[in-house]
């Protein structure tokens, strides 16, 4: 349906445009993101996160969100003062211990004052994501 108007707006395949691979995971995308099923996955494998980090003792902010788990980058190191950004810290940490990487949300992500100065952010967190297609549940599975 949409054939005749991969040239107007992509190109020809033979010159340079868009590869029908990369058109199928598209579509296959713009389906998913359709599926309540399926978007409605991702909170809760983020709240399983969370939940199970917190039974182990790991520091994390409760009740999750539904963009990732957020570690309480402050309750890590507790005495790091602000100007040695906590959750930046943690989060190199993170990375080089398991090579697992987050977002710094702390005072590195902080807008400057006008004057340039640092504004310090209320909580130091480090946000893990679930990135989507790498996990499952059991519920997920089928059985015979």
């Amino acid at each position: 349906m949409l054939q005749p108007f991969i040239p107007l707006y992509e190109g020809f395949l033979t010159y340079g445009g868009i590869d029908v691979r990369t058109m199928e995971a598209m579509a296959q995308g713009l389906y998913e993101s359709l599926d309540m099923d399926y978007i409605s996955h991702g909170p809760m494998f983020i709240d399983y996160l969370a939940k199970e980090l917190d039974a182990y003792g790991v520091p994390v902010i409760l009740p999750p969100g539904g963009l990732g788990c957020h570690l309480n980058a402050g309750a890590f190191v507790p005495d790091m003062p602000h100007n040695q950004y906590p959750a930046a810290a943690v989060g190199t940490a993170l990375y080089i211990i398991s090579g697992i990487r987050g977002m710094e949300r702390g005072t590195v992500s902080e807008q400057r004052e006008p004057d340039g100065s640092e504004r310090y952010a209320e909580l130091e967190l480090q946000r893990l994501a679930v990135p989507r297609r790498v996990f499952t549940s059991v519920t997920d599975q089928v059985c015979c």
